[in-house]
């Protein structure tokens, strides 16, 4: 309640004090007013009692002024010297003063009361007139006689108006009146004009004096509303607050209060939020290594289900455990095992972008959530499976904790999360589950809960493994595949890889191709087959049966990209002195659309070496007429997708036929692939089409079988490879 009074006064203290001002003034004002109305009443009573003597001093006064002329007489011809003159102004002022007695007595006099009322006035006035100007005339007539005669003059008109004829006391004292009159007025409005501007003066510094305190006041009101706009606003942390510091240190009485309490407020603010953290801390965070606890990953695996829904794509949960994290926790202590513990979490943070996916369990367990991996299943599991194999490489690193080298591993399990699974506890414990599958295996292992997806990677692994040696120990061959007329006549062939693994035989082209792609091995491995198409056309010119033939290779889209393969071709060019135009490079649509102008750049640098270019696949991808046109391409081939339900399939049939018409008004040759009966080959021979390629005409076969076959006497027939897969 006092606190409030007190802000009360400090609003109320400007308008108190302008009622105090504005009282104090007011009547100092009147009175210096009344003061001088009563001087002026005085001066004018004193002119009343020296008109009765005006009559009877006339001889004196005339004497009077006699030695007044006589002295500025001699003031002005230099007969007397300043110490005379003030002697002579001394006698004149000793003469005046008796005669004041006088004065007074004549205004007392019956006769001048019975003139008028205000005769006796202007006598005395009259009097008071000459005897001022006399003796200013006396007082200067040393210093200033110019001055001095003014001032005679004007006495002496004085003493002319007491010589005159009675009759002009009435006009004299009339005249003396009106001066009195106007005199006193011009003096009372200039002390009004007087006080009124003293007052706005001392008015103007009181206010300015009140707007320096209110302002002063009115910032203090402000720094401490500004205080408590950013405590309410606060998200995170409180404010500094310093201006509320300073407040409190230099401001005294209620505003020192309430610094003091905003700053109170606040040191309570910050403490509970620390307490919150904290609590929050113990609650979700691990205290050892400052990595979130299973409560905290569990709702971030929450929000990971939730964002992997939202993306249509899968995350994975690994969960990882130390293998001989007991033994050394045992042997060497807690303090060693809690270091040990605080380093993996070191390592393992290091190689995470999400701090938040990583987490430990208990113990010596550990946590990660991947999310928006891929949308395929194997792709998913490929990224996850080398993510957690970089981490078992990096936790196998030594450890050196209180001067000792120390090294560990680490048994990881992983489980793949697709957006419609939404337990968290369940993908834990799936994890949990594949971590002890790699424990019972020997520890220091990756494995997968989904059997088929541990399979599946454990196969693609191996795959690229075994790939990396075939490329390496010359495993890979080419076999060819005869590309004949409508006559069945020899027009070339297409070279196919072929992967001969030592133990499990020949492996498909679907497999080990794309993982070749993926992995980079297809530059190496395109450029084997190049070189070897090469030395096989080196082989053909041999044969006369041979010499004419083409040969067909098929051109990843990286290898084309290479901008090293121009200088391959032209190296193998030279050693090899094959017919340029005996090579024909097949293209996918994917490869020449994914760079066009640099792709028809190098076309064109090819074709200057007398290579040919044949479009693999065609009609599978972005066939348009508006690139076609603008590649300068040789050859079209019909996929074997759309000759495999001919003539019966409607649709297939159509698109056969315009394929055909389209190569035709484009005026590029087109060939046929996967031809199997004499009904499709009929089909497309009444379509205009002149090339094929298929089991109904050969296998494909290594390169000396199809060099027997074509330079001995074994005909071109549908009996040559329909016993045979189709892996062209």
């Amino acid at each position: 309640m006092s606190s409030n009074r007190n802000l009360l006064f400090y609003f109320l203290l400007p308008i108190a004090l302008l009622l105090v001002f504005a009282l104090f003034f007011g009547g100092w004002a009147l009175h210096q007013l009344k003061q001088e109305f009563d001087g002026n009443h005085q001066l004018t009573s004193t002119d009343l009692k020296t008109i009765e003597k005006a009559a009877l001093f006339s001889q004196e006064l005339s004497e009077v002024h006699q030695q007044l002329m006589s002295a500025l007489t001699a003031a002005e011809e230099g007969r007397m010297n300043e110490l005379q003159l003030y002697e002579s102004h001394s006698r004149l002022v000793d003469q005046l003063a008796p005669m004041q007695k006088m004065i007074e007595e004549m205004a007392n006099s019956p006769l001048l009361r019975a003139i008028n009322q205000g005769t006796s006035q202007a006598l005395a006035q009259a009097f008071k007139d000459y005897r001022r100007f006399a003796i200013m005339s006396t007082d200067i007539i040393a210093i200033d006689p110019s001055t001095s005669a003014r001032y005679l003059h004007q006495a002496e008109r004085k003493f002319l108006e007491f010589n005159t004829h009675t009759s002009r006391i009435n006009q004299l004292l009339a005249e003396r009146t009106r001066l009195r009159t106007d005199l006193t007025a011009e003096s009372f409005a200039f002390s009004v004009m007087r006080q009124l501007l003293t007052g706005l003066v001392v008015l103007f510094g009181v206010l300015a004096g009140l707007y320096i305190a209110v302002k002063l006041m009115t910032r203090k009101l402000l720094t401490i509303t500004q205080a408590l706009t950013q405590l309410a606003r606060h998200q995170q942390s409180p404010p500094e607050l310093p201006e509320v510091e300073h407040l409190q240190q230099t401001a005294r009485g209620e505003f020192k209060h309430l610094a003091s309490a905003l700053l109170a407020f606040r040191d309570s603010e910050i403490k509970r939020l620390e307490t919150e953290e904290e609590n929050y801390r113990l609650a979700y965070y691990d205290q050892l290594t400052g990595l979130p606890n299973r409560q905290q990953m569990l709702e971030y695996l929450n929000h990971s289900l939730q964002l992997c829904k939202s993306n249509q794509r899968l995350g994975a949960v690994v969960f990882l455990d130390l293998d001989q994290f007991k033994n050394i926790n045992e042997a060497k202590g807690p303090e060693v095992g809690d270091l040990l513990l605080q380093q993996v979490a070191l390592r393992l943070s290091a190689e995470v972008k999400d701090k938040n996916a990583l987490g430990r369990l208990s113990g010596d367990e550990f946590v990660l959530v991947l999310d928006n991996l891929d949308h395929q299943q194997e792709e998913a599991a490929k990224v996850a499976q080398d993510f957690a194999e970089r981490l078992r490489l990096i936790l196998n690193q030594p450890y050196q904790l209180q001067g000792e080298s120390f090294r560990i591993s680490a048994s990881l399990g992983l489980t793949l999360f697709n957006p419609e699974q939404q337990e968290g506890n369940s993908l834990f414990s799936k994890a949990e589950s594949a971590m002890y599958q790699s424990k019972k295996q020997g520890g220091n292992l990756c494995s997968f809960f989904d059997p088929k997806v541990q399979a599946a990677l454990e196969e693609r692994r191996w795959l690229e493994q075994e790939l990396e040696k075939a490329v390496e120990h010359q495993q890979l061959e080419l076999h060819y595949q005869l590309q004949v007329g409508q006559h069945n006549q020899p027009l070339g062939a297409e070279a196919l890889l072929r992967w001969k693994h030592p133990e499990r035989g020949f492996i498909s082209p679907g497999q080990f191709i794309p993982l070749a792609e993926q992995t980079g091995l297809i530059l190496p491995i395109g450029h084997w087959v190049l070189q070897t198409a090469f030395e096989q056309l080196q082989t053909w010119q041999q044969y006369p049966e041979t010499q004419g033939l083409s040969l067909a290779v098929n051109i990843s889209a990286k290898q084309f990209q290479n901008d090293d393969l121009v200088r391959q071709v032209k190296e193998l060019l030279s050693r090899t002195g094959i017919n340029p135009q005996r090579l024909k490079l097949e293209l996918t649509e994917s490869a020449i659309l994914e760079q066009m102008e640099a792709t028809i750049e190098k076309m064109l640098e090819l074709k200057k070496l007398g290579l040919t270019f044949s479009m693999d696949d065609f009609g599978t991808g972005y066939s348009s007429l508006q690139y076609l046109k603008r590649l300068p391409l040789d050859q079209l081939k019909i996929d074997q997708s759309f000759i495999r339900d001919l003539p019966d399939d409607q649709e297939s049939a159509a698109i056969a036929e315009t394929i055909i018409a389209m190569g035709f008004a484009l005026q590029l040759d087109v060939i046929a692939e996967g031809v199997e009966t004499p009904e499709q080959q009929e089909f497309l021979i009444r379509q205009n089409c002149r090339a094929f390629q298929g089991y109904l005409f050969a296998r494909p076969q290594p390169a000396d079988e199809l060099i027997q076959r074509l330079t001995g006497s074994d005909p071109i027939s549908a009996e040559a490879g329909m016993s045979e897969e189709n892996s062209g």
